[in-house]
């Protein structure tokens, strides 16, 4: 496994925890776009465990040894951490933050870089992914192809889709 981050120093496993009133507060506070705040929510949420699993204020996943980040990025990362990823149960490098404004930062711009997020097109050619968010199933399934299993076969479950349509529902109320 490759640090793509060597500059930075490896700092040790840290179980962050945030309420999710903050988070939301937080990404009020930001100037992206309604849909990508949205999306932003969302994933946080489903990523975090609702706030209660980040590591190191890495709440999304972010990765250090899958590539290096754009360099726009280099000043919000605060080191690097080596633990077991959930899923797999893999050692992996993640990219760890001094706080949760810095980490929603990077969240809300890969998504709206992406096109991750309902009413907006996701065109990733290295995993063959061409689609349009048209809705919240859309988005659930780019979310999971994109995002969490970085795989065009991938599909969400009944349940993934179910608690997506739910949280998109909080979504629209919380960032009208």
């Amino acid at each position: 496994m490759k640090n793509y981050y060597s500059e930075k120093p490896i700092v040790p496993y840290k179980r962050t925890q945030v309420e999710m009133p903050v988070v939301i507060q937080e990404i009020k506070k930001t100037d992206f776009p309604v849909e990508v705040k949205r999306a932003a929510y969302m994933v946080f949420r489903k990523e975090s465990g609702n706030g209660m699993s980040g590591i190191n204020f890495n709440f999304s996943g972010l990765q250090a040894d899958a590539g290096r980040w754009p360099a726009q990025y280099d000043r919000l990362i605060s080191g690097v951490v080596q633990t077991k990823e959930n899923g797999t149960g893999k050692v992996r490098l993640f990219i760890a933050f001094n706080n949760l404004a810095d980490s929603l930062f990077m969240l809300m711009d890969r998504l709206q870089a992406r096109g991750l997020f309902v009413g907006s097109h996701v065109d990733m050619p290295k995993l063959k992914i061409n689609m349009a968010i048209s809705n919240i199933d859309q988005f659930a399934r780019a979310y999971k192809k994109c995002w969490a299993a970085g795989s065009n076969a991938a599909e969400p479950t009944g349940d993934d889709l179910k608690g997506f349509r739910s949280m998109y529902k909080q979504a629209i109320t919380i960032f009208p």
